[in-house]
């Protein structure tokens, strides 16, 4: 597994390390030590791509996977079906944060000119 595409982790987790304690996670914490505000977005999307290019490049080499396979975490049992789907959601979460950002930055670069003939947001 590439360090690169953390988010396939817990799947790689789920199928391959069911023995291993659940790795822990620090999304906002991240977001500082890794300076995500501070990079361009070109950069970001282009990690991104990389990211989700290699994830696929390993999800398409798995050999009949376990997508019962399951954790048990303090919350609930999660199979590594449903941490597939999740990840595939988390993907489309973040696709969404960046189309608001990207809409927000359209709004404040043209002021003082009006979006609204766009349409309601």
């Amino acid at each position: 597994m590439k360090k690169s595409w953390i988010s396939g982790s817990n799947l790689v987790h789920i199928l391959h390390k069911p023995e291993q304690p659940w790795p822990k996670i620090d999304p906002q914490g991240w977001v500082l030590e890794r300076s995500y505000n501070q990079r361009s977005l070109e950069v970001s999307l282009a990690e991104f791509k990389q990211a989700r290019e290699e994830s696929l490049h390993w999800l398409a080499e798995l050999t009949e996977p376990d997508w019962e396979a399951a954790f048990d975490l303090p919350w609930g049992r999660i199979t590594a079906g449903d941490m597939l789907a999740s990840w595939l959601a988390h993907d489309l979460l973040h696709a969404r944060q960046i189309i608001e950002l990207r809409y927000l930055q359209t709004e404040l670069e043209y002021q003082p000119f009006s979006i609204q003939y766009a349409g309601e947001w």
